[in-house]
């Protein structure tokens, strides 16, 4: 079964946050939550837990399969990471200083700092291994 997601704010900064949920029926949701950062560094920096950015746009077929995936992450991870989403057509520059070429890109960011990086649409568990042995 896909895992729906779930946009319940629109983005007013440079990132939505998503957090895992479940609804009554069990069925795996990523919830976005708004918060507010003074920045991309600040949102990076200040994070307790390791933070998973996901660059996409929203033309981008694949990203959309991604998305899906990491909602899947998401559910299975709870709490362990913090996952990110970043327009790269609404923010270039933050696209440029991280070196994003191809869409979907994710970068693992811990204790402030890229600890892990991968292109492309791979499954939930693959992911799920990667950010595991960084953790």
């Amino acid at each position: 079964r896909i895992p729906a997601i779930k946009n319940s704010f629109m983005l007013d900064g440079p990132a939505i946050a998503l957090r895992s949920q479940r609804s009554a029926r069990r069925t795996p949701m990523m919830m976005a939550t708004k918060q507010t950062f003074k920045n991309f560094d600040d949102m990076i920096d200040n994070s307790d837990t390791p933070v998973l950015v996901d660059f996409y746009a929203v033309w981008c077929g694949p990203c959309v399969m991604m998305s899906r995936e990491l909602a899947t992450v998401g559910t299975d991870m709870g709490d362990k990471i913090r996952i990110v989403k970043i327009d790269t057509d609404k923010y270039p520059n933050i696209a440029s200083r991280f070196q994003i070429a191809a869409l979907p890109t994710c970068v693992l960011f811990k204790d402030g700092k890229p600890v892990e990086r991968f292109e492309g649409v791979m499954p939930a568990q693959q992911i799920s291994a990667k950010i595991s042995a960084k953790l």
